[in-house]
């Protein structure tokens, strides 16, 4: 016969792997403990070598030693998830732009929130959610640095704030922005967001602004 504690724990594994998103578990220091099968199956298909899909990394190390043009979102994410093992913020949101193996842009939605024993944090849940079809045309027109400067738009950043972000000048957002607004078929940044946020999430054309 099975104890309470043993059930408890094989129902928490099953309605883990249960879950269609790739998410993984983090411990209080950021450390992977647990990997879905979602996480797993893509991990494979990305070609990921290490025998354990990530358990034993610590995932905060990861972001922060990121390097490439990737850093400021990575640097963003590390500070979102030392809130939420901290227990300061109940969760952390960021959309962010990730080629695929072809160069082709695609869209990741990283969602965190704390694993709780009552009032305790214990660690976290962290969980990719991909946004982005890779058959959405106008999404797949814009190049690497359009998509960081829209994905700024959609999040609500100021140009300035963008600019911080992206390590580039103001003017240079507003010279993507407007690069950006034909493409998208839209003349102004409210329209942007919106029609951004929609590829991003449905991967699908939308209608044409009015």
């Amino acid at each position: 016969m099975k104890s309470p504690a043993r059930e408890r724990l094989v129902t928490t594994e099953v309605l883990f792997d249960s879950l269609i998103v790739p998410s993984v578990m983090l411990d209080r220091a950021g450390t992977i403990f647990a990997v879905n099968a979602a996480w797993r199956q893509t991990a494979r298909r990305g070609g990921m070598a290490d025998s354990d899909l990530g358990v034993g990394t610590n995932y905060l190390e990861l972001c922060r030693n990121v390097r490439d043009d990737g850093a400021q979102h990575a640097r963003s994410v590390a500070q979102g998830l030392e809130a939420v093992l901290a227990g300061t913020e109940p969760s952390f949101v960021h959309i962010y732009p990730c080629p695929d193996a072809d160069g082709r842009p695609c869209w990741y939605e990283l969602m965190a929130g704390p694993l709780r024993d009552d009032e305790t944090v214990l660690g976290a849940l962290v969980q990719h959610l991909d946004l982005t079809r890779r058959d959405s045309p106008r999404l797949s027109a814009l190049t690497p640095r359009e998509t960081v400067v829209l994905a700024g738009v959609v999040e609500g950043l100021s140009n300035k704030g963008i600019a911080r972000r992206e390590g580039i000048s103001e003017s240079a957002v507003k010279f993507h922005l407007h690069k950006i607004y034909p493409k998208l078929g839209v003349v102004n940044r409210a329209q942007a967001a919106q029609v951004g946020e929609r590829l991003m999430i449905a991967g699908v054309e939308p209608a044409p602004p009015t």
